[in-house]
Order: structure tokens, then sequence, then C-alpha cells
């Protein structure tokens, strides 16, 4: 079992009895708000952290070793859980992503283009696309 000391910035592991195993630091200049299994052998866990200027951190979900807290890979795209899996979701891209804990990525919806008009107006093109 995994605890988030929010505000020690260490992460407590406990076994399924409730006995002490051993514990880890938050990585520095971090703070996670929230922890999240991710398979087997790591955590995602949601940087809350921000600077005295009220600057938050540009990389706000972090993969982490459940062994030792130890960063696997950085994230900068909003995750979102799902059943056994996450969704990625950058609100300027066409389609949504589904991240497993094998870290690959498969597109879960997608923005198809069904038709593409083409106007000319006054030496102008003008492409109007109908969207699903």
């Amino acid at each position: 079992m995994f605890v988030n000391a929010h505000s020690v910035r260490r992460i407590l592991v406990y076994d399924l009895d409730g006995k002490f195993k051993r514990s880890f630091k938050h990585k520095e200049g971090t703070m996670y708000s929230s922890i999240y299994n991710f398979g087997r052998e790591n955590l995602i866990c949601h940087d809350s952290f921000y600077t005295i200027d009220g600057i938050a951190n540009e990389l706000s979900f972090r993969i982490i070793s459940k062994q030792d807290g130890s960063i696997i890979k950085e994230i900068q795209i909003p995750l979102i859980p799902n059943l056994d899996h996450w969704i990625l979701v950058e609100p300027s891209s066409d389609t949504v992503y589904r991240y497993l804990p094998d870290y690959t990525m498969t597109p879960l919806i997608t923005r198809i283009v069904k038709k593409i008009n083409y106007y000319r107006m006054k030496n102008k093109l003008i492409v109007s696309a109908l969207l699903l």
C-alpha cells in the first residue's frame, strides 16, 4: 500500500497487514498531490508544486518507480484515469489517446474529416471541412 504524506513530501510503503516497509521522497522541487497505481512497477503522480512566484511546474505528471521513487517518465500532457488505463487529453489535438502501463499509446477518439470542399473567391482558396 502506498500512502502519500503530502505535507512532508514522502511516499510511505506498507504491506497489506499495515507493517511499514520503506519510504521515499518526492523528487526535489515537486509536491505530489495525488498518486495512482500504474501497473506492477510504477505509480503516476500529479505534481501540484508552485514556485514562490505562483508559477506551476510545466511537467504536471510523472511516472515513478514503486521501489525507490525514481522518475521513469515525465508527461506534459494532462492525464485522466479510466478503468485499467489512462487517457492523454490535449484539447488542441484531433486525437485522444489511451496510455497503457507498457507506455504504448493507442487512439481512442479521432476526429475524422468526411468531406472537403474547395471554393475560389477573388483569387483566394477557401477550404471548408465537414467534421464527424
